[in-house]
Formats: C-alpha cells, sequence, structure tokens
C-alpha cells in the first residue's frame, strides 16, 4: 500500500453493513463453539459436541494439517477429504475477514529534517531504542508513520498519543517526525519515566550536535473514562500553548492510540466524532474481552459494542467467550502447528485436565486463576499442577485410579488441541465484527476511513489501524 490515500472512503457503507450481518448470523450459528471454552474440555465433553464428520476427518488428520485450515491467506490442500460443512465455514471466514497480510506505508522522508537527522547517526537510533523490545519498536515505527502520512494528508501536526506509556511512540513523533505531541497516560510514575527519557534522549541529541529545535512531548497525568475528558486536556493544552494554530487561527490535532484496552478505544472513537478540534484518529485496539456490552445493561453512550447505530438498532451482541478468543494469536498458533511443536501446545491439555481434578475436588474453584507455569518440553503434569495450583496455595494427590483416568484424558491432548483450533478458525471473523462495527461508525458520521493491517501479526497479533480524518468544509 504506498501510503494512506488522501480520500480513504472506499469502504461503502452498505457494503460494511451486508458484511457484518452475514458474519453475525456464522456467529450465532456457531456460539455453541466459540463460547465451549477449552479448559472445560473434559468438564464438559466438548468433543462430542462437534458433527461426527468434523470429528471423524479431525482424528485422521495431523496438527500440521491443521495449519493449513488456519492460514486464511492460503488456498486449502489436503489428502483428506474434508467435510463440506467445515469447507464452507472456512471458505466464509476468508471471505468476511478483514485480512491481516501486513501492507507497507511509504513516506517521503527526503523533506523532512527531523528523520533524517534522527535516521542518519546510529548511535542516536541505539539510544532511542534502548530497553525497548522488539514487538515494541516494530509497533512504534509503524504507527508512527501511519501518523506522519495521515498528518500530512490532513496538515495538521499536532497529536495527542492517549495510553502513552514511557513514551516511545511520543518521541518518535515529536522528535523523529517534528509533530508536536502531548502525550497522556494514567500512570504517574510512567508519565516521570518519561520526561526523564525526554531529558535524556534530548541531551544525547545534544552531545551529538545533532540542533533540533526543542520538540519534546508535554505529558499530562489522567486517566481517560469519559468523552467529556478531552475538555479537560483542551484546557492544559491551552494555557502551556503546547499546540499551534492552522492559518484560521483553528486548534486542531490529531488522537493515537497504540492498543488503547477494552472500552479506551471505543472512547477515543467517540471523542473523534463530538470534538470539533479532533482532526483525525489513528488506533490500534486490544482486550476485546473488556469491551462492555449491551448485556451489561448500561446507557447507550457507555456501551463499547455495539458502537455503530445500525447494530445497535440490530441489537448485535458478542459474548465474552467469543470476545476473548479474538484476541488470540492465530498466526503464531498456525506456525506452531506448521513446525510441529506440539509440546509447546499440549499446555491446553493441561490446563484442561486439571480444570477436572480441580472442580470435581474443589467445585468452587471452577475456572479459578492458576498460576502462570513456563511449559517446556520435559514438564511433567505433576509438576504443571504443582505450578499452577501454589497461587491457590493448594496441592493435588494422584490416587491410582484416579491417574489412570487422569493419564487417558491427557493421551487426548490431539482432540484438545483441534478444538482449540476450531474456535481458532472463527477468531478472525469476530475481531472483523468488531472493527467494522467502528469503521461503520465512522462512516455514519461522515468522515473518511479505512482499516490498515499494519503491524506483522507474528509479532503482534492486534495489527489492523483503524485511520480515519473528517471532511474539510
Amino acid at each position: 500500500m504506498q501510503g494512506l490515500p488522501r480520500n480513504m472512503n472506499k469502504w461503502d457503507i452498505n457494503d460494511v453493513c451486508n458484511t457484518i450481518s452475514r458474519s453475525h448470523k456464522i456467529y450465532q450459528h456457531f456460539d455453541w463453539l466459540l463460547n465451549a471454552y477449552v479448559l472445560d474440555f473434559f468438564t464438559e465433553n466438548h468433543w462430542i459436541k462437534l458433527p461426527r464428520s468434523w470429528k471423524e476427518y479431525l482424528e485422521k488428520i495431523e496438527p500440521e494439517d491443521m495449519s493449513n485450515m488456519l492460514n486464511l491467506n492460503e488456498d486449502l490442500h489436503c489428502n483428506i477429504v474434508i467435510p463440506l460443512s467445515l469447507l464452507t465455514l472456512r471458505a466464509i471466514v476468508r471471505k468476511y475477514h478483514i485480512n491481516r497480510k501486513p501492507k507497507t506505508i511509504q513516506i517521503n522522508s527526503a523533506s523532512n529534517f527531523y528523520l533524517n537527522e534522527f535516521l542518519k547517526n546510529i548511535e542516536i537510533g541505539k539510544s532511542f531504542w534502548k530497553h525497548v523490545k522488539q514487538k515494541k519498536k516494530h509497533e512504534i515505527k509503524k504507527m508512527a508513520e501511519c501518523c506522519y502520512q495521515v498528518a500530512i494528508n490532513t496538515s495538521c501536526f499536532n497529536v495527542i498519543d492517549i495510553g502513552s506509556g514511557l513514551g516511545h511512540l511520543s518521541r518518535l513523533l515529536s522528535f523523529g517526525y517534528g509533530l508536536r505531541v502531548c502525550s497522556v497516560d494514567a500512570q504517574s510514575q510512567l508519565i516521570n519515566q518519561a520526561r526523564k527519557l525526554d531529558e535524556e534522549f534530548e541531551k544525547n541529541l545534544k552531545n551529538n550536535l545533532i540542533c533540533i529545535e526543542n520538540r519534546k512531548p508535554f505529558h499530562i497525568n489522567m486517566k481517560i473514562e469519559e468523552v467529556s475528558d478531552i475538555s479537560k486536556i483542551l484546557k492544559i493544552i491551552g494555557s502551556k500553548e503546547i499546540f499551534s494554530s492552522d492559518s484560521k487561527n483553528k486548534l486542531q490535532f490529531g488522537i493515537v492510540g497504540l492498543h488503547p484496552c477494552g472500552d479506551l478505544g471505543t472512547t477515543l472513537l467517540k471523542m473523534f466524532n463530538d470534538c470539533p478540534h479532533v482532526r483525525f484518529i489513528n488506533i490500534v485496539s486490544c482486550c476485546y474481552m473488556k469491551l462492555s456490552t449491551t448485556d451489561n445493561n448500561l446507557p447507550e453512550c457507555k456501551i463499547g459494542f455495539p458502537l455503530s447505530n445500525y447494530c445497535l438498532k440490530k441489537k448485535y451482541t458478542l459474548s465474552y467467550y467469543s470476545r476473548e478468543i479474538a484476541c488470540h494469536a492465530i498466526e503464531m498458533y498456525t506456525k506452531r502447528l506448521k513446525e510441529g511443536h506440539y509440546w509447546k501446545l499440549k499446555i491446553h491439555a493441561y490446563r484442561a485436565t486439571i480444570e477436572k481434578l480441580i472442580t470435581k475436588k474443589w467445585p468452587y474453584l471452577k475456572h479459578s486463576p492458576l498460576g502462570n507455569v513456563k511449559y517446556t518440553e520435559d514438564l511433567t503434569f505433576e509438576e504443571y499442577c504443582s505450578k499452577a495450583l501454589s497461587k491457590l496455595n493448594m496441592t493435588l494427590n494422584f490416587s491410582e485410579n484416579s491417574k489412570e483416568e487422569t493419564e487417558k484424558d491427557l493421551s487426548q491432548w490431539k482432540n484438545v488441541v483441534m478444538f482449540y483450533s476450531l474456535r481458532l478458525l472463527l477468531a478472525p471473523l469476530i475481531e472483523s465484527l468488531i472493527l467494522l462495527d467502528r469503521l461503520l461508525y465512522i462512516l455514519e458520521h461522515d468522515a473518511y476511513a479505512t482499516l490498515v493491517p499494519l503491524f506483522d501479526p507474528l509479532l503482534s497479533p492486534r495489527n489492523c489501524v483503524l485511520s480515519a480524518y473528517k471532511k474539510t468544509d
């Protein structure tokens, strides 16, 4: 993709509505599968719920074959006859989900003094990315490119980075791209650390004789919960004269959110629509399971899904479990299946087996959160139980009978993997439903908008940016 187009309205509202409608019908038809939590595989006997033809097929194939089923970017090849109903399901998901293959945004950096100064000094680059993990570095670089391109398209070079954390994205936008940036985060310790990193980086620039005018981000410690919170930010920005106005003396800025959690993403979208000063928005959301829904009996203005008028009128809902599976890393799981790293996947069978043992002995502890266990190839189930139950301060003693039954359950690890894979096959469709609802919300308010798979999904599973800007008068 050669940059974000000036006019991004390639999405037809009627087409989006039709896609959402058809996708939601598929969700309703397979909600029994999406709501079948894998940790209940043995306690609720999930395997018998599958169609007989599906079970017969899945018992014949190897996990590598399932990787081909989950890879929606490729045509399906299999030497064993696949049930028509399963083939149809895959074809529907493939047709209606948003393509997750990352696209490239090419920007013209030749005329950008700030970016050139930033890039040409290797030591400065090392200093900037110090202690930043590969995943975060990838996300920050890609999101910065996207924000700069939209800033050029809209001639709006003021940005508010909400949920800014340690401020790496804010610093790249300010020092690297020359934008005026205000970063906002709810945690005061992160804001203090971000200010310290700003000063260290600015000092490093001076020591390397790189002359860049003072572009340090301005940091605000504030928790964003309501759409009206934008007025508090505006008041601070105005009093400190952080942003410049356009030729008509009108204050405009963009909003960027790199993985705002749950309802925060929808709050930012509502800010974009409701605040006349917001010119554009770029967000990549996460944690869909934390979204407020119509099931919570909240006022419409508090609902995170659905967001669009169309979906609200249709009274569409998505269960917690379906929104949770939409957050899983399908590409990484597919890779593990394809490469034959089965021992990494047996953790699902371990978790389902221990859940069965827990509910038998302590029914009141059903679905209790267990301790995190780093899974290794030589990890025994007894060792797993000991580590997982340490959080509950409990232990399991295995009698001969229970040990025999447990070993029988553990031997079904392949069925557990296959069942989890079937749920994961539907995950892209559920995420697309959520994202298309948000896109439609923007289009209903007569703004330009697009959905772009921005990040490498193997590094960053929530990889799709919703980019939008308002039409000018």
